[in-house]
Formats: C-alpha cells, sequence, structure tokens
C-alpha cells in the first residue's frame, strides 16, 4: 500500500483563461528607482535625501520629472535590500524598486530555416525555451531520449552534435566493453546490421531525429523542440520482436544508470517511436505493451504514434496505441488551426493528444532539409517536449527523479496534459481533448514545482466559476505533493445529495487532470468539493459557479 498523501492542493479553474507567469528579472547593481510623493520642491527634498544620507545616494538622471520620477545610484558593493529599506525610511519617498533589466519574452533561434517551422508557434517553443533549452537537469544529469526508427543520417549536421554516445565502450574494437551484451553500441543499435545506426536508405528516422532534438541556435537548418539533447538511436525494427529487443535495450541502459548513480548507461528519460502495426490490438501484444510499465517505473516516458488512417482505433485496432500502459502517450496529428488532420487516427480511449504534423520542416540525409507530413513527426515534438521539461529549474523533480523514477514520469505526462490548448476536434475523440503546448506545461510544471515548498498539512483551496465554457466541463487540478493512493473526488449540491463520485487510482507528485462533464445537475449555486485520503481522512471545501 502506497502512503497516503500528506499535502494535497485541489485548484478548480476555467481552462481558457489566461495564465499568469511571473519570472524573477535580473536587476542592475547599484540603482535603484523612486518616485516622490509630490513634485512640488522635490529638487529640495532630493538634496534632503543626499544630506542625510552622506551622498551615499545621489540622483543619476530624471526619468520623469512631471511625476518626479528618479534613477538613483549607489555604491554596486552595498546590498540592495539594504539600500531599499534605507530609502523607504524617508517619508518622501512614494515608491522604490530595483532597476530590472528587461528581457525580450520570447528566444527564437537563428537557424535559417526556423521561420519555416510553423509547429514551434502553434505548441509556443519560444516562450518556453526562455525557461530553458535543454542539455542537463539541474542536478547536471544530461539528457537522453530513445529514438525508435529507421534511417538515421548520424553525420548530419543539425544533430551529430546532440548523439549520444556510449561512454563506456569503445568504438570499433570488438570487445562488449561495457558487458551489456552488445558489441561497439556506441551510439546505440541497429538489429539488422549490429552496431551501425547510420543508414541513408530511407529519411524517416532522420526526420523523426530532427523534430524532437536538431541542435538549436547553431546557425544551421531548424530547432528541435529540445536544443541541447542527447539523441539514442533503435534502428533495424521490421517486426515487433525487434522492438521489444530495443525496449529491452533501452531499460536495461536507464537501469543501469539507475542503479550505478549514474556512472553507467544512460538518463532516458523519453522514448519515441513512429512506427507501429495498423489493426494491432493489444491483447494480441501482450509482452510489447507490458514493456511501456517496466520502462515506466524506471523513469521513462513513452511516446508513439497512431495510425495514419482516419480510422477509429478503439474500433479498429493500431499498435501500439491500444497499449493501455500509463506509461505511454499516444498521439495523432493536427494541422495549423490544431484541428485533427483527415489522415489520422482517434480513439477517445486509447488516442490522448494531438501534435503539429503537417507539413513540418526538418532534417534530411546529406544535411538537406525537407517537409514531412504524419503522425510520425507529431509524436517526436512531445518527446521532445518531455526532454525540455526534465531540463526546467526544478529541483524537487530532479531530485526524485531517481529516488522515484516511475513517479516522475507520471508527473511529466500530467504535466504534459496540463498544459494542452483545448480543440474541438480533439474533445470526445481522444483521452485530453488538446494540442501539445510547451510553453503552458512549462508553466504547469512551475506550478507543480512551487507547489512542493511551503503547504501546510491538508491545505486544501479551489478558486471560483471553474466552468470551460468550450467544452461545459468542470476542470480539476489535483496536486499531490508527495506519494500517495486512492484518492475519491465527490460532489455534492447544497442540499448533501452526491452528483458525482470519481476514484482517482494513482495519486502521486504532479497535476492529476480531472474532467467532469456539465449537464443539467450543475446550475448555478453553491455544491461541496470533498476528498477521501487513503487513510480514511476527508477534506471538504465549498464550490460557487456562476
Amino acid at each position: 500500500m502506497r502512503s497516503v498523501i500528506t499535502y494535497i492542493i485541489l485548484s478548480i479553474f476555467c481552462f481558457l483563461s489566461i495564465h499568469g507567469h511571473a519570472q524573477l528579472l535580473d536587476y542592475i547593481p547599484g540603482e535603484v528607482i523612486i518616485q516622490l510623493r509630490t513634485n512640488n520642491q522635490s529638487s529640495r527634498k532630493l538634496s534632503q535625501i543626499e544630506r542625510r544620507f552622506g551622498k551615499k545616494y545621489m540622483v543619476k538622471k530624471v526619468l520623469y520629472s512631471e511625476l518626479a520620477i528618479y534613477l538613483v545610484s549607489f555604491d554596486p558593493s552595498i546590498d540592495i535590500s539594504v539600500a531599499i529599506s534605507e530609502l523607504r525610511s524617508f517619508r518622501d519617498i512614494l515608491y522604490i524598486q530595483r532597476n530590472h533589466r528587461v528581457e525580450e519574452r520570447t528566444t527564437e533561434p537563428d537557424d535559417p530555416d526556423f521561420p519555416l517551422q510553423w509547429h514551434h508557434q502553434n505548441i509556443e517553443s519560444s516562450r518556453a525555451w526562455d525557461i530553458t533549452t535543454g542539455g542537463e537537469d539541474p542536478l547536471g544529469r544530461e539528457i537522453v531520449i530513445a529514438i525508435l526508427d529507421s534511417g538515421f543520417d548520424t553525420n548530419h549536421e543539425d544533430f551529430v552534435e546532440n548523439l549520444w554516445t556510449n561512454d563506456d565502450e569503445i568504438p570499433n574494437d570488438n570487445i562488449d566493453n561495457d558487458n551489456n551484451g552488445f558489441i561497439d553500441d556506441y551510439n546505440g543499435w541497429n538489429f539488422e546490421s549490429d552496431n551501425d545506426v547510420h543508414n541513408v536508405a530511407s529519411t524517416h528516422g532522420t526526420n523523426v531525429a530532427g523534430i524532437a532534438g536538431a541542435k538549436g541556435n547553431n546557425d544551421k537548418g531548424v530547432s528541435g523542440v529540445v536544443w541541447d539533447v542527447k539523441l539514442l538511436f533503435m534502428s533495424g525494427l521490421a517486426s515487433d520482436d525487434k522492438i521489444i529487443e530495443a525496449n529491452a535495450y533501452i531499460a536495461e541502459t536507464r537501469k543501469r544508470y539507475n542503479e550505478t548513480g549514474g556512472k553507467e548507461g544512460a538518463y532516458i528519460v523519453a522514448s519515441n517511436l513512429s512506427l507501429g502495426i495498423r489493426f494491432g490490438f493489444a491483447e494480441d501484444f501482450a509482452v510489447w505493451c507490458n514493456q511501456y510499465n517496466q520502462m515506466g517505473k524506471l523513469g521513462i516516458l513513452n511516446v508513439c504514434a497512431t495510425d495514419n488512417l482516419d480510422s477509429d482505433i478503439d474500433i479498429k485496432g493500431d499498435m501500439p496505441s491500444t497499449c493501455s500502459s500509463e506509461y505511454l502517450i499516444s498521439v495523432t496529428n493536427t494541422d495549423l488551426n490544431n484541428n485533427k488532420t483527415e489522415r489520422a487516427a482517434f480513439g477517445n480511449i486509447s488516442v490522448d493528444i494531438g501534435a503539429p504534423g503537417t507539413d513540418n520542416f526538418t532534417t534530411s540525409p546529406y544535411n538537406n532539409y525537407n517537409s514531412a507530413t504524419g503522425t510520425s513527426v507529431s509524436s517526436p515534438l512531445v518527446a521532445g517536449a518531455i526532454a525540455l521539461l526534465y531540463s526546467a529549474p526544478c529541483n524537487s523533480i530532479a531530485e526524485r527523479a531517481i529516488s522515484n523514477p516511475g513517479d516522475v514520469a507520471l508527473t511529466m505526462k500530467n504535466i504534459i496534459f496540463s498544459g494542452l490548448t483545448p480543440s474541438a476536434s480533439l474533445n470526445g475523440t481522444t483521452t485530453q481533448g488538446g494540442v501539445l503546448n510547451v510553453w503552458e506545461s512549462m508553466l504547469a510544471l512551475e506550478k507543480n514545482c512551487e507547489s512542493n515548498s511551503g503547504l501546510e498539512e491538508n491545505q486544501l483551496s479551489i478558486l471560483k466559476n471553474p466552468i470551460d465554457k468550450a467544452n461545459d466541463d468542470i476542470i480539476m487540478d489535483l496536486v499531490a505533493v508527495q506519494d500517495g493512493g486512492e484518492v475519491y473526488i465527490r460532489i455534492f449540491d447544497a442540499k448533501g445529495a452526491m452528483l458525482i463520485e470519481k476514484l482517482i487510482n494513482r495519486s502521486f507528485f504532479g497535476s492529476n487532470r480531472i474532467r467532469i462533464p456539465v449537464d443539467n445537475r450543475f446550475v448555478r449555486g453553491i455544491y461541496m468539493v470533498s476528498l477521501m485520503l487513503e487513510d480514511k481522512s476527508t477534506h471538504t471545501q465549498k464550490l460557487v459557479v456562476y
């Protein structure tokens, strides 16, 4: 039995509301901006300030004479907080603030073909890159994405610097130096021709690799979702037994990393599979599907592309999309308007989210670039986003990524889901009803990170009027800061009649999004939302619907 949740926030809000994001900016040492209470005799008051503090603080510039706003300078070695405290003691100063450095709100790379990558606009990559562009997690672990595909040009100029290398293996010495059963697996493995993952017979794998992790801001070609990441290639996957072998390689590599404290293996946080079997059902591929559970518990969140037919795979089947593992995200293809494209599968049980996948400009063999279309290029956007989130400055998640890797993988999955842009075409045809939005997921990550400190035990807060007007749903975000078990959510009307009872089978650190359809039971009025935790303790608070 898992330990009960100790701290919980339940917040209910309008899904389409604008999320604010406050970020501490750098300031200029030795400078503050002041505004006097009145402009009358402001020169005299400024002289009084300088006399009082023995010319410790000097007026450097008049910023707005009519409102008596001035730039004041002082010795940069003086602590800014001390300076503000001292100046605030002068009663004629109305306002005082640091002189902050202002930065642009979007980070656009210098890659010449970046303007052709319309998908970055839809998923708001540039805003997320203000926070991080990838590389390592806050504790210095090198982030790795495993890409299972075919046709990798490992010499491509735009991701050659991002190739994963097995530092425990000496290349081309015909010896299994790291004793993992694979000889000279220096950049990954080709299950048709051993250690050589380089193959330009197909463009597919090169297209996919560039979408996820093309080197950004290197004045070449395009940008991946994550600029700095290590790409581990698995190729030669012509049958499902090869995919099972590839998954095993990935799992064992991450397991070795976990067990050796990072001395061996690789910190693989995501895998991407843009291959599959049309009309396959999970019950016929139990071994394959079960691997995702094992990989997830090790800390690997798996992403797959669903079929490129306009079909309901819940009925017609698709592999691995129909696998039920909670560590798998199934992705369909959306267009410029965030609508599902005609040639893309759906299924409100088996397909989770959408991501742009129509004429995505990306890498192609021999240092070329081309447009690619299909769920194959939708899926790696999600895998790249996962890697980007792991590099964000959130120590609490980084610290848990080894001690509780499976929980952190699920946290990242829910953070991806929390940031989705709602899409009417995906509502009812996918499990989450939205399109990848990296920026909003970054905000969700920040919210989760902040929620891990300063909370009182069993804190419960509810925001008012939590109706999603677009979809007539009540949206709830359950944020659990510590490990937990089952959580019941119940909603009662003013007379005490229970309208909703929903069991959350697993609660963990991160945001668990709950969507409750609104029907004639929910009219304007007062309701009570009750949480019953695994230890049977109950926490209730008022919900007001306008």
